[in-house]
């Protein structure tokens, strides 16, 4: 009786072993959540035995997360810093980067403002450290229901893989200006709806509540809008290379979602499902 309970509570428990050792934690960008979360109901039903859990608020969510040993993956909208790669050296850990898909970050404004686009030179004086663009009038602009003409600024926190993007395309060499903070594009563009003063900056998401700016890299010169650099992948200033950074020593389960997180099948998922597009072009007809 007493072997027959040993035996039995043997079972169980290399059961639960072999269930926890199914699952796959990605963590890190917001960017790239809903492709994630995409992949993830399509890969389930194609290999229930692993559970794929999506988390981060943040590219560098995802590396603090790897450094705690609490990811397999990194999703990240941004290379991986010199700290972080020292942090990581640290606990042994050497990650390799997969470039997965492209994002178009964009510059939101409300719909009553009457701005359609602007060029890089321009942003940087609004949104860089030492800026001198404040108010709307600055830009020649009357703004409906912004009463003060101030220009409200809204961005992402610190660490967000979208904030250091976009300080690093802007070129603006005294960082960023201080911004409404928020966690997610989402909350950008909620923001930047019930605000008409305010100007932002996400990935590109299609809403009707806000404009997303057409930019130009030169004042006067060509100006693409975020649709148009998707569709195209060239002419727009801000369109960046989204990534999965995996560790060297991955485990099998580990390198064989990665794998498929490159083919055709997920990138057809990606260009389907989200406002992403793959890094390679693809057909899914």
């Amino acid at each position: 009786m007493k072997s027959t309970l040993v035996a039995a509570l043997l079972g169980m428990s290399l059961m639960h072993s072999a269930i926890a050792g199914e699952s796959i934690q990605v963590s890190g960008s917001s960017t790239l959540k809903p492709a994630l979360q995409a992949w993830a109901a399509v890969y389930a039903k194609q290999n229930p035995q692993v559970a794929l859990s999506v988390s981060g608020d943040g590219s560098g969510s995802g590396f603090r997360a790897m450094s705690l040993g609490q990811a397999d993956l990194v999703a990240s909208s941004r290379p991986i810093s010199p700290v972080e790669v020292e942090t990581l050296k640290g606990i042994a850990v050497e990650l390799e980067a997969r470039v997965v898909g492209l994002d178009a970050l964009s510059v939101f404004v409300h719909p009553d403002n009457p701005l359609a686009g602007m060029s890089v030179a321009e942003l940087r004086e609004i949104f860089g450290e030492g800026g001198r663009i404040k108010k709307w009038d600055e830009l020649k602009l009357r703004v409906p229901g912004c009463a003060s003409g101030r220009i409200e600024l809204i961005g992402r926190p610190d660490g967000s893989g979208t904030q250091g993007d976009f300080a690093s395309l802007l070129k603006a060499p005294h960082g960023l200006k201080l911004a409404r903070a928020k966690k997610s594009a989402k909350d950008v563009v909620e923001a930047i709806a019930g605000q008409p003063c305010a100007i932002g900056y996400g990935a590109y998401l299609k809403s009707d509540r806000v404009k997303a700016l057409c930019l130009a890299e030169d004042k006067g010169g060509a100006c693409t809008t975020p649709e148009q650099a998707l569709a195209s992948r060239t002419g727009y200033p801000f369109l960046r290379e989204l990534y999965l950074y995996v560790p060297r020593k991955a485990g099998a389960r580990v390198a064989e979602f990665l794998a498929w997180s490159r083919g055709r099948e997920a990138a057809c998922v990606m260009q389907e499902k989200t406002t992403l597009i793959p890094a390679e072009p693809v057909s899914c007809s």
